[in-house]
């Protein structure tokens, strides 16, 4: 017997304006629509709240909304599990029939296509519970990539869990003679909490960063290695470049705009930390992918974050909401320096060569 078609979630694809506006992102309403009941996820039930009456009447807040509608299709499909399993006991054919055609009912995926397995993980009585969602929940935790391509650009890195860590990398201290600024005193930054916000905020609202959860490694494993290299120096910068420097940094090797800057030391970080995300193949030959600039780096992951194996989400939007921008910081216009500094980056890294700040 053919098996059947398969089918797509209840709601727009991950590429769709919708997640624009919604209050939950794609990711998060598809673990909504996983958390429900066999028979909702059967009838193909949108888990999101979608009533401009109960959004905005008779609740104060959307989240609010969606909470009580969660809990209230839920309850209601749990208690008609329980009926009918009820009657099936009874020895009725038809609650019987009924049943297992829900267990069996095919999964529905991203593409449409149909599971290779022919039946539903959860079945009819299985637990079920309300997933509530806020869009902010995706950035509390984690470790994400920020990087901004503003003539040579910047990448860094965060850590999320109950505190906030950056660790940025850069030609922070002292600037080798007869190099054009290209080399110097490689100096980290390791920051926290409020320590480190306003550096986040310049860099995602200022000079437009993006920002990119990547989920297939250890939180732990990836702030131990960086904080280990940190604290394995004890050469402070002497520079003027900032409090933040001067509070915060430890000079740790030798910075040079083409081979040793911010873009390698974060993927190296990521790789020893025992990323996938920058493993590819071509007619089975593995390759490992390598960036030097910020800009390949961030045109990978863009691409990346849209692959449905979910390594690499984009949640630029998300994080802004989550810093919030108390002192309304606009994107800043590149200068003249940071046209000329950007060409150059790129045509040393078409050339084989690499930079960052």
């Amino acid at each position: 017997m053919p098996k059947p078609p398969g089918q797509s979630f209840p709601f727009p694809s991950r590429t769709s304006m919708y997640w624009e506006t919604c209050h939950v992102t794609y990711d998060q309403a598809v673990e909504m629509f996983n958390a429900q009941t066999a028979t909702q996820q059967a009838m193909g039930q949108n888990p999101i709240v979608s009533s401009t009456k109960v959004k905005r009447k008779q609740f104060s807040s959307v989240y609010e909304a969606q909470n009580e509608y969660s809990k209230t299709t839920i309850e209601k499909s749990k208690q008609f599990e329980e009926s009918i399993l009820q009657i099936q006991d009874s020895g009725n054919q038809s609650a019987k029939s009924l049943i297992e055609r829900i267990n069996n009912s095919y999964r529905p995926t991203s593409n449409g296509a149909t599971d290779t397995e022919p039946t539903k993980v959860k079945k009819v009585g299985d637990d079920a519970v309300a997933k509530v969602h806020n869009r902010q929940d995706v950035v509390e935790d984690g470790v994400f990539v920020w990087i901004e391509t503003i003539g040579t650009g910047h990448a860094l890195l965060t850590v999320h869990d109950s505190d906030i860590t950056m660790f940025s990398y850069g030609r922070y201290d002292d600037i080798y003679p007869n190099t054009l600024g290209t080399m110097g005193d490689g100096v980290l930054i390791k920051a926290s909490n409020e320590d480190c916000k306003p550096y986040l905020r310049e860099q995602i609202f200022a000079k437009g960063a993006r920002v990119f959860k990547i989920t297939d490694v250890n939180k732990s494993d990836v702030f131990n290695y960086l904080n280990d290299i940190w604290e394995d120096s004890d050469d402070y910068p002497d520079s003027t470049e900032g409090e933040l420097t001067l509070k915060s940094g430890r000079v740790i090797n030798e910075y040079s705009l083409f081979e040793n800057n911010c873009t390698t030391t974060i993927v190296d970080a990521l790789d020893k930390s025992g990323t996938k995300i920058f493993e590819d193949s071509i007619l089975g030959v593995e390759l490992d992918q390598s960036f030097t600039i910020p800009v390949s780096l961030s045109d990978y992951l863009k691409n990346a974050s849209l692959n449905f194996d979910m390594l690499v989400i984009d949640v630029t939007k998300e994080m802004k909401m989550f810093l919030d921008n108390p002192n309304n910081l606009k994107i800043k216009k590149p200068s003249k320096k940071d046209i000329v500094f950007g060409i150059i980056t790129n045509q040393a890294s078409f050339f084989g060569s690499s930079s960052s700040d």
